[in-house]
């Protein structure tokens, strides 16, 4: 079977994306054995804007979730949002574009994920 990844990175707002502020952690969820989930925490990003836009524009270099970490109460949260997202493109009812933006959308309190 195929392996895939998912990549759900999470940032604090006001800090640029480098290798030194990033912890990282790897799951698989339950019935998704056959893809591997990794949660990256950064800390002092200063690109936020940047890297919104280029995930507005579909820039494929930038397919991953970013999420704001004030925003996600446990890992138990997150990782549910991404089953749920991981569950939906299974069934074929992605009400966003890919996944990544799936689980964006399967956090938020509104519809509207680009907010």
């Amino acid at each position: 079977m195929e392996k895939h990844e998912i990549k759900a990175h999470i940032d604090r707002r006001s800090t640029t994306v480098k290798e030194k502020h990033r912890r990282m952690s790897r799951f698989v969820l339950p019935h998704f054995e056959n893809i591997s989930v990794d949660l990256c925490l950064f800390s002092s990003v200063k690109n936020v804007a940047h890297v919104k836009e280029q995930l507005l524009l579909g820039n494929d270099a930038y397919e991953y979730a970013f999420i704001d970490a004030r925003n996600i109460t446990s890992i138990l949260h997150l990782l549910a949002a991404i089953h749920h997202a991981l569950r939906a493109r299974e069934r074929g009812a992605l009400k966003t574009k890919n996944v990544h933006s799936e689980i964006v959308y399967a956090l938020s309190p509104i519809a509207n994920v680009s907010k």
